[in-house]
């Protein structure tokens, strides 16, 4: 991660940590809320590492906030359509990267499931091998 990326992860570590206090609610609470084990929600209390985006949109629909107030990017809650967090993202990936990772939130897991083998696949070609990095699974 990149000294930007390694602020929003602390800043999101921090409000997590604060939010599940002040809502009296734990970590095995949002662990089953989120379908994920309650390590991970650990780690991401932790900072040691964080949400996809799909998860990160489940975490303020448990808590009733809006993306950019985890991210510490505001502190009012608002309707608008403006969203800085979603700024961010697009800023640093792109709007169909932004667009495509929408669309992926959405989508059941037997979806995502398919989407996932397809990439997976596409991946193997060799023109994208010098590019291991990339894959299909987010953390």
């Amino acid at each position: 991660m990149n000294e930007r990326e390694d602020k929003i992860n602390l800043i999101i570590a921090s409000n997590l940590v604060k939010l599940l206090r002040e809502k009296n609610r734990t970590q095995l609470e949002l662990a089953e809320y989120l379908g994920v084990t309650q390590a991970s929600i650990s780690n991401w209390c932790n900072g040691i590492k964080m949400p996809r985006m799909d998860k990160i949109d489940l975490i303020c629909d448990f808590f009733g906030i809006r993306r950019s107030q985890l991210m510490g990017l505001d502190d009012e809650p608002s309707s608008s359509g403006s969203d800085q967090a979603d700024a961010l993202f697009i800023e640093k990936y792109g709007q169909p990267v932004f667009d495509a990772a929408m669309i992926y939130s959405s989508l059941d897991e037997l979806d995502r499931g398919k989407i996932d083998e397809r990439m997976n696949v596409l991946l193997e070609d060799e023109k994208y091998q010098k590019r291991s990095h990339f894959t299909a699974k987010a953390i």
